[in-house]
C-alpha cells in the first residue's frame, strides 16, 4: 500500500498547478499507477530503466497474503491485483543467487551461508566484516534467527517494528559500524534506508511479491559498489517463480534448476486441470 498517498493528494492539490513533479520509483505497480495519474502533468515522460513486466504469477501469491490479511475481500482483491501488475528493476551490480529448499533446511544453510563469508573474510585477512543484512517476514522468526545465529558465535542484531526507537537506532548503528557486521530484519529495512557497504543481502523468508524482493536486495549494491543476494525459496510459494524465473533471466543470473521444474509442474498441472475441466463440461454438454 502507499502508506503517504492521502497526504501526497492533499498536498499536489494545494500546491500550484504548473510546477515540475519528479517521480522515481524502484517499482511501479498499478495502484502507484493511478496514483501517478494525479500527481504528474498529462505530458508527462516516463523512463523505465530495464525494467521488467510482472505477469499474473505476482496476483496469485498476493491474494492468498490479502485474503489472510484482510476480512475485506473486495480491498483485498484490488491490492492484491494492483501489486502483480505492475514493473520491477535490478540493480546489475548486485549478483542474485536463489536456492530452493524445504522449510526446515533453511536454518542450517543460513548458518553455513554466514560462517562462509566470515571463513573467507579470515583467509583473506580482511581488515573489515562485510555487512550482512538478513531479512524475515516475521518477529518470531528474527528472533529466532538471532539466538541460533549467536550460538554459533556469529553475532547479529535485530531491527524490528516492535522495538523502541532507541533500539532501533542503536541497532543500526553497530551494524553500520561494523560492530555487530550482522543484522536481521523484518521489513521495516526494507525500503528508505541508505547504509553503505552492505555486501550481501540474505531473504531467510522470501517476501510475497517481487516487488518487495527488488526492495530487499536493492539494500545492497549501492554507490557503485557490487553486491550478492541470496534468497532461499519454498515450494509452497510457487505462483510466484514464473515470474521470478523471468526476473532471474532478464538480469542475466543463474536459475536453480528446482526453479525451473517448479514452473514445468506447474504449467502441466495447470494443463492437466483444464483439460479435465474441459472434459467435464464435455460431458455434461452430452448428458
Amino acid at each position: 500500500a502507499l502508506g503517504f498517498e492521502q497526504q501526497l493528494d492533499d498536498l499536489s492539490k494545494a500546491v500550484r498547478g504548473d510546477r515540475q513533479t519528479s517521480l522515481f520509483s524502484a517499482t511501479f505497480p498499478v495502484r502507484l499507477q493511478r496514483a501517478a495519474e494525479r500527481w504528474l502533468s498529462p505530458g508527462r515522460v516516463l523512463i523505465r530503466v530495464a525494467a521488467l513486466d510482472l505477469g499474473s504469477g505476482g496476483a496469485l501469491a498476493e491474494a492468498a497474503k490479502a485474503s489472510e490479511a484482510s476480512a475485506d475481500a473486495g480491498n483485498a482483491a484490488e491490492d492484491s491485483a494492483s501489486r502483480a501488475a505492475g514493473s520491477v528493476t535490478v540493480n546489475p551490480l548486485v549478483a542474485q543467487t536463489l536456492h530452493v529448499c524445504a522449510e526446515h533446511k533453511k536454518p542450517r544453510k543460513l548458518i553455513r551461508l554466514v560462517q562462509q563469508v566470515r571463513e573467507e573474510e579470515k583467509q583473506r585477512g580482511a581488515r573489515q566484516r562485510a555487512l550482512v543484512l538478513i531479512f524475515c517476514n516475521k518477529i518470531k522468526t528474527l528472533q529466532f534467527l538471532v539466538g541460533l545465529l549467536e550460538r554459533q558465535w556469529l553475532p547479529c542484531a535485530s531491527l524490528h517494528s516492535a522495538m523502541p526507537q532507541s533500539g532501533r537506532e542503536k541497532a543500526l548503528a553497530d551494524f553500520k559500524a561494523g560492530r555487530t557486521p550482522t543484522l536481521a530484519a523484518t521489513d521495516v529495512a526494507a525500503r528508505g534506508l541508505h547504509i553503505k557497504h552492505v555486501r550481501y543481502v540474505v531473504n531467510y523468508d522470501f517476501p510475497s511479491n517481487l516487488e518487495q524482493y527488488c526492495h530487499r536486495i536493492g539494500r545492497t549494491g549501492r554507490d557503485g559498489e557490487p553486491g550478492t543476494a541470496f534468497s532461499f525459496f519454498t515450494r509452497k510459494l510457487l505462483p510466484l517463480a514464473p515470474d521470478l524465473v523471468a526476473l532471474l533471466e532478464r538480469s542475466g543470473s543463474a536459475v536453480d534448476p528446482n526453479l525451473r521444474s517448479l514452473v514445468a509442474a506447474a504449467g502441466d498441472a495447470g494443463a492437466a486441470s483444464r483439460a479435465a475441466a474441459s472434459d467435464s463440461e464435455s460431458g455434461d454438454e452430452e448428458a
